[in-house]
């Protein structure tokens, strides 16, 4: 992802100021989340398909942030094998505010929903990941206002 990108997301510079303030390495613990996975093609440079996160809402992580198996990677990976095996695939990721006024999402809600060549239902399955930190559990959309 481009730098710029980042620079334009709402939200993410206050929020790796809040994560430096907590004693946490930014680079490592705050991302700009995909809402159109990079795996499944979304862009990285475009600010529409970006929202500020925890690295552990985004993906699996490299410090103590993680949340285990809830996170966006796990329905991005079910998606894609979806695809991979002949299905057609709706998938929709919607970020969550607290307020009209938040600039950091409190929480993601992931549908997807697959359909074979022959009209079958296939994937079918709902996702809500919070915008929070493993071993705190702070919100990241309640703390960057």
């Amino acid at each position: 992802m481009t730098g710029t990108a980042r620079d334009a997301l709402s939200g993410y510079r206050e929020a790796q100021d809040y994560a430096d303030s907590a004693g946490l390495v930014p680079e490592r613990t705050i991302n700009a989340c995909h809402l159109v996975g990079d795996i499944l093609g979304g862009s990285g440079s475009d600010v529409r398909n970006l929202g500020t996160c925890w690295r552990g809402v985004n993906t699996f992580v490299r410090t103590t942030g993680s949340l285990g198996r809830n996170n966006m990677r796990v329905m991005e990976e079910k998606v894609k094998e979806a695809a991979e095996t002949g299905q057609s695939v709706s998938y929709r990721v919607v970020p969550q505010y607290r307020t009209d006024t938040s600039k950091v999402p409190y929480r993601f809600v992931l549908t997807a929903r697959g359909y074979y060549s022959s009209g079958a239902a296939g994937l079918r399955d709902n996702m809500t990941v919070y915008n929070t930190y493993g071993p705190s559990g702070v919100n990241l959309g309640d703390v960057v206002k």
